[in-house]
């Protein structure tokens, strides 16, 4: 039986909706020399700070590395990766785009509503491409769906897509 490793893998065409005018330094960060790797990141952090964050990097030649980041410090560790968890982080990648997971109207994730919130947590879904970003962020998005305020759903979607990202993470 051949390994996932040696297996080419088909990743698929993200629809992303910002283009920079160079790299993510996430590749710097992380020594990723290909800048055709695909980097997603996803969490939710605190207002008071703390905690990690977990980054999947998805190179065209089939393999996945696996990064957490201390949030603290900076510091970054990589994480080994089996090759059960190779074929479950892709299939994750493909789910995101053939099951329309990333279809989320960052429009309705931005502030809205007469809700005020001071210190809720920072909800997030990013995933980049060289010079090629899709980022969801939502601010408190535990209290914008609780209210019902405008764009509530989408903010649901999010949070559902970082716990499947969790879940295979």
């Amino acid at each position: 039986m051949a390994s996932v490793f040696a297996q080419k893998q088909q990743l698929p065409e993200i629809p992303f909706n910002w283009y920079k005018g160079k790299t993510s330094s996430l590749y710097k960060e992380h020594g990723i020399r290909d800048h055709n790797a695909i980097i997603l990141n996803a969490g939710r952090r605190s207002a008071f700070g703390g905690g990690e964050d977990k980054f999947l990097v998805y190179y065209r030649k089939g393999n996945v590395r696996k990064f957490v980041q201390n949030t603290e410090d900076w510091s970054v560790k990589e994480v080994d990766v089996s090759a059960q968890e190779q074929t479950t982080y892709i299939q994750f990648l493909n789910d995101c785009v053939g099951k329309n997971w990333l279809d989320i109207d960052t429009g309705k994730l931005r502030f809205s509503g007469n809700i005020i919130v001071l210190d809720g947590p920072s909800d997030y879904f990013t995933i980049y491409q060289d010079n090629k970003e899709l980022i969801f962020y939502s601010n408190a998005s535990d209290s914008f769906i609780d209210s019902k305020v405008e764009g509530w759903e989408e903010r649901q979607k999010l949070l559902e897509l970082i716990a499947k990202f969790n879940a295979v993470f």
